[in-house]
């Protein structure tokens, strides 16, 4: 599925933004090709006032100088004297030069049904206009020019002049122009392509790491459920067979530690026990779910900070002394200035973090002669800490990064019975909605140490 919808959203991303550039690359084009035709077409304009000024000037015309005008192949000039051909330098009379130049004249009369005349008749005029021979877009020879045609007095009579400038070379640019960008458009969407490419990899990994996550999620959960069901279900199994004859039969496929252990009462009570174990466990995943969807409801307010720990230190107390383990809590000589948090969810957090002290700390044979857990608050640079140690089995540094994930245990020593692997990660999430940090670091001498930064 994933590879699916990497590839069309590599192909949505690289034609959206090909669109993009080859639009701008359309309209960069059409405003250099104007640019390019309207300098080239004021150049023309200056060149023919520059040649009519010198026909003016010129009492006697220097075919010399009309051949070097044509030489550059930019320019073709036909000169009539009394509509009379004038033939300079090589230039003899060719069919296609006569057939251009009846061409043009036709395309001028068609243009200019009456002739342009000066009222002194003693003034030489010109009046320019394109001619398109060949009306092919795509021909790199194509037959266009821009034309002048003048009309210049004389003594003896009248000079017509056409001067003919050939847009080959224009067009010609033009195309190379167009080709150009083309080639590179070409290089930029393949760049374009591979970027997308792994952009969009880039950009689908948390949501595939995601989707494993849950997936694993939501098999861990599965199995977690599946124990209390089948301990219940065979209870329930049980308690049906009790009645009538059945009863001996029950007590022999379900032997009992205790000879009058085997009744009601005691499938009741294992019942509940794993209903309240299933119920521990809908209501973590339903916390982490609202988590995951942004849900949570903090009422922050003004808190005790060490209040929290007293709290935390009195509800465990009970609990250290069954272990025979040495619970301790530390405060600051002055009282820490109230905590802006939502006490029953930091409560939690100290509760979460104090129990799985408590499980995973062994008995320890030391000059006290049992295990130590401890609780300790600080503030310090404008931050309230809260640390939890103890002296157990500590976590090893290659699975520090992973005691936060869900239904994550590190071994089998730590798979107790009460604990679903949820604790540290519900921990977490709590933390991180108050804006916070949760860290664990090694206890010298052995352990851990949990600290929650607020």
């Amino acid at each position: 599925m994933f590879k699916k919808v990497h590839l069309r959203l590599t192909l949505l991303c690289t034609g959206i933004t090909s669109i993009i550039l080859i639009c701008m690359t359309f309209f960069y084009l059409l405003v250099a090709e104007t640019n390019l035709k309207n300098n080239y077409y004021h150049s023309f304009e200056n060149d023919v006032q520059n040649i009519i000024y010198n026909l003016e000037k010129q009492t006697v015309i220097s075919y010399e100088w009309l051949s070097k005008l044509e030489a550059s192949g930019k320019y073709t000039i036909f000169l009539e004297d009394n509509d009379q051909p004038i033939l300079y330098g090589n230039i003899v009379k060719n069919e296609k030069r006569e057939e251009l130049l009846s061409n043009i004249k036709k395309e001028y009369e068609s243009l200019f049904e009456v002739e342009i005349i000066d009222i002194s008749s003693l003034l030489s005029f010109h009046q320019e206009f394109t001619y398109v021979g060949t009306d092919d877009f795509f021909a790199i020879n194509r037959q266009e020019y821009h034309v002048s045609y003048g009309k210049i007095p004389k003594e003896h009579g009248d000079i017509k002049v056409y001067i003919l400038c050939s847009l080959t070379n224009l067009y010609r640019q033009i195309y190379i122009q167009r080709a150009l960008f083309a080639f590179i458009n070409l290089i930029a969407l393949a760049v374009l392509f591979f970027f997308s490419w792994h952009f969009t990899k880039r950009l689908l990994r948390p949501i595939e790491e995601n989707q494993k996550k849950q997936v694993q999620f939501i098999a861990a959960a599965s199995h977690e459920l599946r124990t209390p069901l089948t301990v219940i279900l065979s209870s329930v199994s049980a308690l049906k067979k009790l009645p009538g004859e059945d009863a001996k039969q029950a007590a022999v496929s379900n032997p009992p530690p205790e000879e009058d252990s085997l009744n009601e009462k005691n499938f009741y009570q294992i019942i509940e026990g794993e209903a309240n174990r299933m119920a521990r466990l809908v209501n973590d995943m339903l916390l982490l779910a609202n988590g995951d969807n942004q849900t949570y409801s903090l009422q922050l307010k003004e808190t005790e900070a060490d209040t929290l720990l007293l709290n935390c230190y009195e509800a465990f107390e009970m609990m250290a002394k069954e272990k025979k383990i040495a619970l301790s809590i530390l405060l600051p000589d002055a009282q820490m200035p109230l905590c802006k948090c939502d006490p029953q969810r930091i409560a939690q957090v100290l509760a979460i973090l104090v129990h799985n002290a408590l499980s995973y700390t062994e008995i320890k044979y030391d000059v006290t002669g049992q295990g130590k857990v401890s609780l300790k608050g600080e503030y310090r640079d404008n931050h309230h800490y809260f640390y939890v140690s103890d002296n157990g089995i500590g976590i090893p540094d290659e699975e520090k990064k992973h005691i936060f994930e869900r239904f994550y245990r590190v071994d089998a020593s730590r798979s107790k019975k009460d604990h679903f692997g949820l604790g540290l990660c519900i921990a977490l999430e709590i933390v991180k909605e108050h804006h916070g940090t949760i860290r664990v670091l090694d206890t010298e001498g052995g352990g851990s140490t949990f600290v929650v930064k607020l």
